[in-house]
């Protein structure tokens, strides 16, 4: 049975939103269109509030609001702060469990205690914030898995009941939400998890409730036809094989059409969408390296990119270029810790790699491309750059790392970066 669902109190006025990018050049792979990008991650461009420190020479892409940068909210989370380290040292991060049945952590997790932490953030452009993770309270009001932040402070959730872990939340441009993630039934057995909310917070009802997930999902993504594609560890999805990605309709039926060529028992972690109907997949097989993929439209396998120990995220910059974040030291047979810059043809940019020295001395857990270019790292680190930059910091479109101060300590140890979001009005949600 699905958890019930209870209505958000009326929304509050939107704040301003600035215009949006000049398109940015295309990405085209082979049999496709050219076309503009479009990263259901990413939420629209917002203005921005505050003035950077002097920066080092850049290559960076104009700032449609007028100024560079962004200022960093609060952190978001039950205690008020970024998920702390243990005390002894640093976590490990907790890769995928091949059992399902105990553990459907996504990679991007901090630790082997995976509770009271946020995995995704997305915002909608009346102020509502939503918070997807596992956690059972949201600034102290009950939240299983799920919560909306409200522009007056305010909490709602779907409430208590069933044992929910949401790894995905798309805020979709009519004021609608899509959650995905992990539901566990009566025989603690999990099973994936997809659902659309109104805009008024309760449930979508045209919106096929998919309760037949074999395994959970772990991101979303939308297409330019709004084609729903998600990703994760399951092999079927309502009753349709397609081995960790399918297909949904925007009127939430499944895409029969789209199947998966990838390897039956294939564990896919994130999700970019291309024009025209392609995407970039990142997983692989319980217990192999991850491979970063071009599949077409279809969902036939166009392209290997190359292969690392383990992504936890992807994003295309909009020159068409690949970010690839995760925890690996090579990529191709090259040094690239734990962060590289792709072509669509698999290619390394040498200067980018140079100019990111050290690159990340730990594991990357999420990764936010800006209205300006500049690339927002999270995750289990203490330097980037060959700086100080304790689980949050920022680069300049080239590489270089950004003087940016996100507000937070760089005292070694200080916070885990899980996940970021970019407002209507240009703050960026930590």
């Amino acid at each position: 049975d699905d958890p019930p669902v209870t209505a958000d109190p009326p929304a509050t006025d939107d704040p301003p939103v600035t215009a949006d990018p000049p398109p940015p050049p295309s990405t085209d792979v082979p049999g496709t269109r050219p076309g503009t990008t479009t990263n259901a991650d990413t939420p629209g461009p917002g203005a921005t509030d505050t003035e950077d420190p002097p920066a080092s020479d850049e290559t960076d892409l104009p700032d449609n609001s007028g100024n560079d940068d962004d200022t960093a909210t609060p952190p978001v989370s039950e205690g008020g702060d970024l998920p702390s380290r243990p005390s002894g040292g640093s976590s490990q991060p907790n890769i995928p469990n091949t059992d399902e049945s105990t553990n459907d952590t996504p990679s991007g997790s901090t630790s082997s205690d995976t509770s009271n932490v946020i995995w995704d953030l997305a915002s909608h452009a009346d102020g509502r914030l939503l918070v997807g993770g596992h956690f059972s309270e949201l600034q102290s009001t009950p939240a299983q898995g799920f919560g909306v932040i409200h522009s007056n402070g305010e909490v709602s959730s779907l409430g208590q009941g069933t044992n929910i872990r949401i790894h995905s939340v798309v805020a979709l441009t009519d004021g609608r939400s899509l959650l995905g993630g992990t539901w566990f039934g009566p025989d603690n057995d999990p099973r994936g998890f997809l659902k659309r909310l109104s805009a008024d917070g309760t449930l979508d009802t045209s919106f096929q409730t998919f309760s037949d997930i074999d395994a959970s999902v772990h991101r979303i993504a939308i297409q330019q036809d709004q084609s729903i594609i998600v990703v994760g560890e399951f092999q079927s999805i309502g009753g349709h094989s397609s081995p960790g990605v399918a297909k949904i309709q925007a009127v939430g039926q499944i895409d029969r059409g789209f199947i998966s060529s990838l390897e039956f028992g294939t564990h896919l972690i994130d999700v970019v969408s291309l024009p025209e109907g392609p995407m970039i997949v990142a997983g692989g097989l319980p217990g192999e390296a991850h491979k970063v993929s071009i599949l077409d439209a279809q969902g036939t396998l166009l392209k290997v990119l190359g292969s690392v120990d383990t992504v936890t995220r992807i994003v295309l910059q909009p020159d068409g270029q690949l970010i690839v974040g995760g925890r690996f030291d090579k990529f191709a047979g090259q040094d690239t810790p734990n962060l590289v810059r792709l072509s669509l043809d698999g290619v390394i940019d040498q200067s980018h790699l140079q100019n990111l020295g050290t690159g990340v001395e730990g594991t990357v857990h999420d990764l936010f491309i800006q209205p300006n270019g500049r690339l927002v790292v999270l995750g289990d680190f203490d330097r980037l750059g060959g700086r100080d930059r304790s689980g949050v910091g920022r680069l300049l479109f080239d590489g270089q790392l950004d003087d940016w101060d996100s507000g937070l300590s760089n005292e070694p140890g200080s916070q885990i970066g899980t996940s970021v979001a970019l407002t209507d009005a240009g703050q960026l949600m930590l």
